[in-house]
């Protein structure tokens, strides 16, 4: 029975006033849960109903959970395990982004970097990060070419092929033993001679080495308990952003990426923190000079890319199935950082991680920018999200209805922005 209500939580949570949640649970219970998924045009059918019987069994405990996944993964191969970690139930406030390291770590043990050819950007690209992050610790440098092929061959655009970039930072800063002005170098040999992103695969590779730098050294914890503290700075929690340590052109993806060492230096909890941390913590970023807008603008960015995650208990599956309430809060933690230009570079990341290049429906960011209060921002929040949308939209017809949902007061402005190419066909 108490697997059951255990279920049953999930998929209320999931899909919360669903006639399907009974069908759904229904189906777990009789053992027919089957998941489908694709690969280069075959699709495979895949029965994963005792694992996720199993896993509900287990404690909610993170290292069980990994445990059992890197097992799943060895058994029954990390391309079923993928599988079933997109459909079991877990305990709220699991990191689903850390667990799909664990699968992608025995993803590239099975298949090298040719594993990157089943990534998607699910789990916030957790596949890519671990297949590059991977390769560029066990061979060093000399696989920065083959990875380079590699990340071409990630599917979801221009913004999995950056993703898998930072993923690749993760790797560098791990096999230089998280020597950062090393790792802060080699980043700048990534991606030379290619123009997929227009020369930002370097600063792709920094902002992956300064989320490496803070969460905790997953590829050796002893080095980087070690040799952190000389980067993360109690008395400069800015810092090593605002050093020369790293370049200019890199240090808008620093801040972005250094928002929960941000949490941390105002005695809160990084993982949990709360609204009282957030407004405290905005406050580094307001120390960064106004005229350095573009910085400035990145570290309040960087708490926006934070809050869907921290709002859905770090569960990326339900992200895009938020309730406009649990959206609503959202934008009012973005607007803690007293500061309107802030609050907006804050919302804007927020709709980049409630849409994620396309890998979740636009329902969310559009009820999300519905929700704001203010006209001026609630309008810059419909521009900048059809700025997002636009090009994951292959014909005139696809954009003309994603405008209608706007609203009336919308609809019109978004029309006249379809690009002229699209709207020709």
């Amino acid at each position: 029975m108490l697997l059951i209500v255990k279920r049953i939580a999930f998929f209320v949570d999931r899909h919360l006033n669903k006639l399907l949640v009974f069908v759904c649970v229904a189906c777990v219970i009789t053992g027919l849960s089957t998941a489908v998924f694709y690969r280069h045009d075959k699709h495979i059918d895949v029965n994963v109903s005792d694992e996720i019987l199993a896993i509900a069994d287990l404690p909610g405990d993170f290292s069980l959970y990994a445990e059992y996944f890197k097992k799943l993964s060895e058994d029954k191969g990390a391309l079923f395990a993928f599988e079933v970690l997109g459909k079991a139930y877990l305990t709220p406030g699991t990191d689903l982004h850390v667990l799909a390291h664990v699968v992608g770590d025995e993803l590239y043990k099975q298949y090298g970097i040719q594993g990157i050819k089943y990534c998607t950007k699910s789990f916030g690209s957790a596949c890519s990060h671990s297949i590059v992050g991977g390769a560029l610790f066990e061979h060093g440098p000399s696989s920065l070419s083959e990875i380079a092929k590699g990340c071409k061959e990630v599917s979801g655009g221009l913004e999995a092929y950056g993703m898998c970039y930072h993923g690749v930072g993760h790797g560098v800063l791990a096999y230089v033993e998280y020597d950062l002005p090393k790792a802060v170098a080699l980043c700048g040999r990534v991606g030379m001679g290619t123009t997929e992103q227009y020369g930002q695969e370097g600063v792709e590779c920094v902002g992956g080495v300064i989320m490496e730098l803070i969460s905790g050294g997953g590829h050796d914890k002893k080095t980087w308990a070690r040799v952190s503290p000389q980067y993360l700075k109690d008395d400069d929690p800015l810092y090593p952003c605002d050093s020369p340590i790293i370049p200019e052109e890199s240090k808008g993806m620093c801040y972005m990426y250094l928002t929960p060492h941000l949490f941390k230096a105002t005695g809160g909890d990084a993982k949990s923190p709360t609204p009282a941390v957030f407004k405290t913590a905005f406050q580094y970023c307001a120390k960064i000079p106004i005229a350095e807008t573009k910085k400035r603008m990145a570290c309040y960015g960087g708490f926006g890319k934070e809050f869907p995650a921290i709002r859905a208990d770090h569960d990326l599956r339900v992200v895009a199935e938020m309730s406009d309430a649990k959206l609503k809060e959202i934008f009012s933690w973005c607007a803690l950082s007293q500061d309107a230009s802030g609050t907006q570079s804050c919302s804007d990341t927020v709709l980049s991680a409630l849409y994620w290049g396309g890998e979740n429906v636009v329902t969310a960011p559009v009820r999300y920018c519905s929700l704001v209060a203010d006209k001026g921002m609630q309008s810059h929040c419909f521009e900048t999200l059809e700025g997002m949308v636009f090009p994951h939209m292959q014909d005139a017809v696809a954009q003309r209805s994603f405008c209608a949902t706007l609203g009336t007061q919308f609809t019109e402005g978004c029309v006249s922005r379809i690009p002229k190419d699209v709207t020709a066909r």
